[in-house]
């Protein structure tokens, strides 16, 4: 409409100038994609008759249709990344801006258990006094919840329905009040839930362009590439070369000279069975090209296969120690007890206080310069909790990754674990990059338990080997890894506590254990031999660790 009234002299014409508008609006840039539509959907910028004068006015030639074809959509897909890589940085933009108005982060959001109150809007809808007519419904149940939303299930009476509410429209209901109904004229539409899975979510770079041919190099003037052994059969073509050093492995007939026409008609086009995978010779014949590292971007596996034997290469002229070291730094929040933590570090810091908290972390991440910072957290259920760890990860420099890992979970309140794993899946950072390690993952070697029901029979180093594995398993390495015993005076191990003495926080302390009455109440186990010893007979109590089961999981009471 703007674009029409300035266009319009006449305003009863308006409807002659929506010709001019569409195109106008058509040729001009996006301030979210970055691009005009025009371009996104033809593949090439608008050109008035001013533009074509000229050599213009003839337009690109091509040899064949093929390349034309090629190009085009090479191009396209490339437009489309960057605009989808330009509308995601918009959006995050958008994010922090309303993120700060409304001031989220000490937002209070119901976790999986907890009560709410699902608003209606549109219960306020044809009300002649819409202040005094009541918009809220329940009570319901959070069965599951998202980075938005929440599912929820009514508490009371026999309704199934699954709601899946966004948190602006949910209000925790307090534990004082009971189990009231509280109805509505109207209510929200049901949603089918057939099932609620939410897992780990990994970011991982993905290059969403990938052909499976290509007709040359990134070069201004594409490069020539011809097997080792065939000479006279020359390409363009980096994806016929790879076919043409697998098909004459398969016939090294075509390997002589008289053959080469034969060899190159037979590997224009992809060959069912054949190989696909470029091996070490293909790299070698394509070595001339200085774009190579961008070619094998733009083909479906090539990338991996570059990357390793360019690794392979480095390791064989230059040593396996060619390759920067990791440096790790360890964070202990408030509450972790440092004998948790039987891990010999260079730079461990214990924090203990939280008035100098988010200075004393920045300044220890940047005198000890490290590449990944651990930061171990205790078992809670209080958001003041959750606010002192983000105030942790975000006081560490961008550069650095940082790995969140629950402590050591030996004696802990199990009525509070659902609320701990909702606040530790909650630990984000505004800036940089966190890998979560938690609580609910699963420890195969001890019968696919979870983490936290497997630290129980698992003593401190076990645990902690345990959570090497699983950081391995997401290809994040814990370098400089190694078990040292932890003395009372814990001299051996270097330490840089915040603080004149070291103590657990009242978040941290358990409140009560399933082993306490099995350790009071449960009479002593007899042996089967004769002697007093604890290994050879007489009377023994089985409370190893204070736990009624041995660390395979079975049962001491038969």
């Amino acid at each position: 409409m703007h674009i029409m009234s300035k266009k319009a002299a006449v305003p009863i014409e308006w409807d002659e100038q929506i010709a001019f508008a569409v195109y106008a609006y058509n040729s001009v840039a996006h301030s979210t994609t970055g691009e005009s539509p025009m371009y996104l959907m033809s593949g090439r910028d608008p050109k008035g008759p001013l533009d074509l004068a000229g050599e213009d006015a003839v337009g690109m030639s091509y040899a064949n249709l093929d390349e034309y074809k090629h190009l085009m959509a090479s191009e396209l897909a490339k437009a489309h990344a960057l605009v989808r890589e330009h509308a995601m940085q918009e959006q995050e933009q958008y994010k922090y801006l309303f993120d700060k108005k409304h001031n989220t982060e000490k937002r209070r959001y119901p976790g999986p258990g907890s009560r709410v109150l699902v608003e209606i809007p549109s219960e306020k809808l044809g009300a002649r006094c819409p202040k005094l007519v009541n918009k809220w419904k329940g009570p319901y149940r959070v069965i599951a919840c998202s980075e938005t939303s929440a599912t929820v299930v009514p508490v009371l009476g026999k309704g199934k329905e699954v709601l899946k509410i966004p948190f602006d429209h949910l209000r925790v209901i307090p534990a004082e009040m009971e189990n009231v109904p509280i109805e509505t004229v109207k209510s929200r539409a049901k949603m089918r839930v057939d099932s609620v899975h939410y897992d780990n979510m990994q970011n991982t770079q993905v290059n969403l362009i990938t052909f499976s041919d290509i007709y040359g190099c990134r070069c201004p003037t594409s490069c020539v590439f011809y097997p080792k052994d065939a000479m006279s059969a020359r390409t363009t073509s980096p994806t016929q070369l790879q076919r043409m050093i697998a098909l004459t492995k398969e016939a090294p007939d075509l390997l002589l000279r008289d053959n080469a026409r034969e060899l190159l008609l037979a590997t224009q086009t992809p060959i069912p069975g054949l190989n696909s995978t470029p091996d070490a010779e293909t790299f070698l014949a394509l070595s001339n090209c200085p774009t190579v590292a961008l070619v094998v971007k733009d083909l479906r596996g090539w990338e991996h296969e570059y990357l390793k034997f360019r690794h392979s290469l480095l390791e064989q002229f230059l040593g396996s120690g060619f390759e920067r070291k990791e440096t790790i730094q360890v964070i202990l929040a408030p509450g972790v007890i440092r004998e948790q933590f039987p891990l010999q570090t260079m730079h461990i810091t214990a924090l203990t206080t939280e008035s100098i908290l988010e200075d004393d972390v920045h300044e220890q991440c940047e005198k000890h310069s490290t590449s990944i910072v651990v930061v171990v957290v205790p078992v809670s259920k209080k958001d003041t909790d959750l606010d002192t760890w983000r105030s942790i990860v975000n006081a560490i420099p961008t550069k650095s990754v940082v790995y969140v890992i629950p402590t050591h979970m030996s004696d802990f309140d199990h009525s509070v674990m659902a609320v701990f794993i909702n606040l530790f899946d909650r630990i984000k950072r505004d800036h940089g990059e966190i890998v979560h390690v938690s609580p609910e993952e699963i420890v195969e070697d001890k019968q696919h338990r979870m983490l936290y029901l497997a630290s129980e029979i698992m003593k401190a180093p076990e645990y902690w080997l345990a959570v090497k594995e699983m950081l391995e398993k997401k290809n994040r390495p814990w370098p400089q890894f190694q078990l040292a015993s932890i003395t009372k005076s814990n001299e051996n191990t270097p330490q840089k506590t915040v603080s004149t003495e070291l103590q657990p926080s009242s978040s941290a302390a358990p409140t009560a254990t399933r082993t306490e009455g099995w350790d009071r109440g449960w009479p002593p186990m007899r042996g089967r031999g004769n002697g007093r010893g604890s290994h050879r007979g007489g009377s023994r109590h089985h409370n190893n660790g204070h736990h009624p089961y041995r660390r395979d999981g079975t049962s001491n009471r038969n």
